[in-house]
């Protein structure tokens, strides 16, 4: 069974599969010890080394999401991977705009060594440097606006509203007609919410 994984891990790490190829050596254990098997375990190790240049060729192809998997996948065997697993995810991040995020996993890569080891270094270097605490307030400011507008919606009962992430009002105003009872709420920064009857009616920061 060993030298049929080990066929089979040959043939797909050559057709660039390197997920199935990787499967089947998974199933070699590193203390066999019948036919072939320097051969076996010598080609073993040399693809450890070639699966953490297809992560950074998944990097270098801007495919973060899936090189960020296949990193989290080689980290069950390799914690020093784990680092990796962070560098896709920063990327990932900041391809998104999420900067908070993508500081958080860069902060986390000063010890990475091995494969890719500069490179690492210096995305680290530069993101820490290009994300400074006003891009950060910012980003923050802009999410709690964010919160607030997904926080309610037409159709709440003031109660309901009360209960979100809007919570009270600094002041109402009320105008009572044959209508019936219109209410505006303010909210800080002018942000305002419109009621008819006790129903949110709109919407307007």
């Amino acid at each position: 069974m060993t030298l049929y994984n080990y066929c089979h891990a040959k043939i797909n790490y050559d057709k660039g599969n390197y997920r199935l190829g990787k499967s089947y050596l998974d199933d070699i254990l590193n203390t066999y010890s019948g036919p072939l098997n320097e051969e076996v375990i010598s080609y073993k190790r040399e693809m450890e080394d070639k699966n953490v240049e297809f992560g950074f060729d998944e990097i270098h192809n801007n495919n973060y999401e899936e090189a960020a998997q296949w990193f989290y996948e080689l980290s069950k065997e390799d914690e020093n991977m784990f680092m990796l697993y962070n560098y896709a995810q920063s990327l990932q991040y900041y391809e998104e705009g999420d900067f908070v995020m993508a500081k958080a996993n860069a902060e986390e890569l000063d010890s990475y060594t091995g494969y890719g080891e500069q490179e690492v270094k210096d995305y680290r270097t530069k993101t820490l440097n290009e994300i400074t605490p006003e891009i950060i307030a910012d980003q923050r400011a802009k999410e709690k606006t964010k919160a607030k507008s997904e926080g309610v919606r037409i159709g709440m009962t003031e109660r309901e509203v009360r209960e979100s992430s809007w919570g009270d009002p600094i002041k109402i105003n009320r105008t009572i007609t044959e209508y019936g009872t219109h209410e505006q709420w303010v909210y800080d920064n002018y942000n305002y919410l419109y009621f008819k009857n006790g129903i949110l009616t709109t919407i307007q920061n």
